[in-house]
Formats: structure tokens, sequence, C-alpha cells
């Protein structure tokens, strides 16, 4: 055993990442037939990349799409685990067997278990949230080149890094060329502005499933219309940081295949009424900036498949007919799994005790919520002074996180009457309570960490 360890070492030249996913393939296989593979493929002389190339092979089929669609992120981008769990979803990569749904196991639990597998694999290098749970992840370079030659060689993904309209870098055999010569693209990721080179490979595209765009970079109209009437087959449209100062146009309505959709921190001020025909949207976010005000129709309810939804700072509904209803419906979502920064101003608190499925609810501007009756997690951000009496808040609450929350009253006495909470987050801005001099913890013995700017003693 200690021979073969040795030969299996001599594969990886020293190198700490070769080393870590080659334990991530011996934690699931047997050392001799690890041992065996490497001896079948590679000759004597140590290759590191062929150590890596390994990694792949021996995934199981489901995990394949899964990794190589990590390809589409630029080089050291911190991946957000939740967005891309919810993208494997929406391409169809998460399967639930017969074992899954008997034991009513969620779709995001399944994908967590898929991050995980890779994860304990080598093949991932993440971040966690004090949880424990993953909050980030990303790509070695190397591995990242792996993952990029795989996905470009068995034509699963594309990627178009164009400096100036005629100008490409970095894009091995043009990929220009090759997204105006293939008609079986189903997935693009744009970097910079690229949309003057797509326009002559509209007819090219017809079947694009996955359309990312990373750079922040400004539109013009007419190249931003042709995403909406070109790519009718979209299962996934990730439009982040854009400068695109409109609503998004009526025929984004035409998408009807779309399952994922992100605006976060983009320009958009609004959408169009044909939002309520994407009946399959199961993630949707809205945060654009923080500053845009927001025209939002009442059209969300329709979308019925909806797990995750994420409103706008500041936002105003607007109905078809004058005179109808002024807040947001979202009563109908049974499926949601996520409702972020919802408003009690802006949307109807008691459409929240019929979102039987609802896992994570934050809170931007607090109200009574005692009428939720589920289990969930809570987050309240800004100034609130004085916390709710604990009647007011739900009756299964097991997290409760408070974001600059002012408060000026001790909220100890209600929070003690919570018999189901956990888990207690106290976020305060950075230099906060600059006289604090002494603060006691007693009978915490779970607590995880203590600032590090915070001297400790024993009592």
């Amino acid at each position: 055993m200690k021979n073969l360890a040795y030969e299996l070492l001599k594969k990886c030249a020293g190198l700490p990442l070769a080393i870590i996913v080659l334990g991530g393939l011996l934690a699931v296989d047997e050392w001799k037939t690890i041992h065996e593979k490497i001896n079948l493929h590679f000759s004597d002389k140590s290759d590191v990349s062929k150590v890596l190339a390994l990694s792949y092979d021996d995934l199981p089929w489901h995990l394949k799409p899964c990794f190589l669609y990590l390809s589409s992120f630029p080089e050291d981008a911190e991946i957000p685990a939740t967005k891309v769990l919810y993208m494997w979803i929406a391409e169809g990569f998460v399967l639930l067997n017969a074992y899954d749904k008997e034991r009513e196991i969620s779709m995001e639990e399944v994908a967590e278990q898929y991050l995980t597998e890779l994860v304990n694999r080598g093949m991932v290098q993440v971040r966690f949230k004090l949880s424990g749970k993953i909050k980030s992840y990303h790509l070695h370079d190397l591995m990242r080149d792996l993952c990029v030659s795989k996905a470009l060689q068995e034509s699963f993904l594309s990627i178009l890094n164009i400096q100036q309209d005629n100008e490409t870098e970095n894009c091995s055999a043009s990929m220009a060329t090759k997204v105006e010569s293939s008609c079986k693209i189903r997935r693009l990721s744009l970097n910079r502005n690229v949309v003057p080179s797509l326009k002559a490979s509209r007819r090219t595209l017809v079947h694009l499933r996955t359309l990312m765009s990373f750079g922040g970079v400004t539109w013009e109209s007419k190249q931003f219309q042709s995403i909406f009437k070109d790519y009718k087959f979209l299962r996934v449209l990730k439009l982040e940081k854009l400068c695109v100062m409109r609503s998004l146009p009526k025929s984004v309505g035409d998408l009807i295949h779309l399952r994922f959709l992100s605006l976060a921190g983009s320009r958009f001020n609004g959408l169009p009424q044909s939002m309520g025909n994407l009946v399959c949207m199961e993630f949707l976010d809205l945060l654009v900036g923080e500053w845009v005000r927001f025209c939002m129709p009442n059209v969300l309810w329709k979308m019925r498949r909806l797990r995750y939804l994420r409103l706008p700072y500041d936002f105003d509904v607007k109905e078809k007919f004058h005179g109808a209803r002024k807040k947001l419906r979202v009563g109908t979502l049974k499926n949601l799994w996520t409702l972020r920064k919802f408003s009690p101003k802006k949307c109807d608190v008691n459409d929240v005790g019929k979102l039987t499925n609802l896992q994570k609810l934050t809170v931007y501007e607090l109200n009574k919520m005692s009428n939720y009756p589920y289990s969930c997690k809570l987050s309240i951000f800004g100034n609130i002074e004085k916390l709710l009496e604990h009647k007011s808040l739900p009756e299964q609450l097991r997290k409760l996180v408070l974001v600059s929350s002012q408060l000026k009253e001790n909220p100890m006495p209600i929070l003690e009457k919570l018999p189901h909470l956990v888990v207690l987050e106290w976020r305060a801005a950075e230099g906060a309570v600059p006289h604090l001099s002494r603060l006691g913890i007693v009978r915490c013995p779970k607590l995880r960490v203590v600032p590090s700017h915070v001297s400790t003693y024993d009592i």
C-alpha cells in the first residue's frame, strides 16, 4: 500500500491541486483501480494535466454537465452557489429519483448534493457561510483550463471574449468563427461588448438555451432587442450589472421556456405585462441597482413554478386596469422556497401565510408577520429601533438575522419567548459600538466565532 501511494503521488509532480484531486478520486474508488486507470491512460512520465483529466473522466454521468457548466464564468470569478444550483435545475441537470421523491427531497437539496460531491472530489474550491453551507466557489486556474477545454471539445459551451467589434482575444480557434459556423450552440458566455459581433450569428444561435453576459458594458437598444427576438428556446438568461436604462422589452414574454432570469445589479427600470407569459420560471432575481425605481406589473402570481424570488429595493406595482389593487400578489406561489427583499408596504403580508414551502424569508421593511405558521428563517434589514413583540413574529422562526437594525431597546425579553429559534445573527456595520468595553456571553456552547478585534477572556 505504501509503494502504491508513492507511485500515485509521483504522478502529481508535487502540485497541491493534483494531490487534492487525487485524494478526491481515492475517496470514491479503490486505490488499485485508480492506479490501473492512471497506468492505462498515462505514460510513466508524470503529467499533472492527465491526473486532472482523470478526475473529469471518473465523474458520474450526472455530474459531468454540472462541472462543464462552470466554464461559463470568467477566470478567478467567485461563483455564487445558490444561482448556479438553480441554473443546473433550469437546464434539467438535476433529477429526482424514486428514493428522493419518496423521501420528499427537494430539487435544491439534490443540487446541493451534486455540488458537495464536486467539492469532495477536489474539483472546486469553496467558501462557507457561518451556517456551514457553501456560499460561493471558484475553480483553480488549472482546473478551469481543463473545464473550458472539455466544454469546447464536447461542444457543450462557446465563449466569446471580444475586446472590440472585430478583435477576438483568448479564444481558441477563434470562437467568433465558431459561432458563425456552428448551428448546434446551446450555451454561450459573453465577455465585454460582444453584441455587435453576434448580429450575423442570429440564425446559427436559434437553439440557444443559456446566455450569460459578463462585463457590465453599455448595450444599444437595437442590439439588446435581438436577445428576446431571436433566441426563443432560452432557459437561462443572466443579464447582471448591465448599463441598460430601460424596461425589459415586451418580447421577453415570448421566451416561454425561460426558467432562470437574473437582472441583479443592472439598471433596468421595469418589466412588461408580458412577463406573465413566463409560467415556467423557477428563479427570478430582480434586485437591480439600489438607486433604481422599478416598475413592476402585477403578474408574478402567474409563475406558479417559481422557487426563488428576490424583489427590487424600491418598486411600484403597475396594474393593467386603473383602480385595481396596488400591492404585489405572491400568494399563489406555493412552490416558493426563498423569498428575499419582501416589503410589507409593497406586498400583501397575508400572502406570505399561503407560501407553504417557504424556507427562507428576508424582510426589507418590518411589519407584523405572525400569520406565517411554518418553519422559516427571517432576515430584517434597516433601522427598526424596537423588535416586534414575539406574537407578531413567525410562530416557528428558526433563524433570525438583524442587519443594521439600530435597536434602542433590549430585544432579549422578546427573543427568549421564541421556542423554535436556533440561530441568531446580529450584524453591525464596521466601527459600530466603538465605546463597547465589555460583552458577556453566557451559556452559548455552540458559539462559532468571536470577531478578531474583540479580546476574549475566561470568567
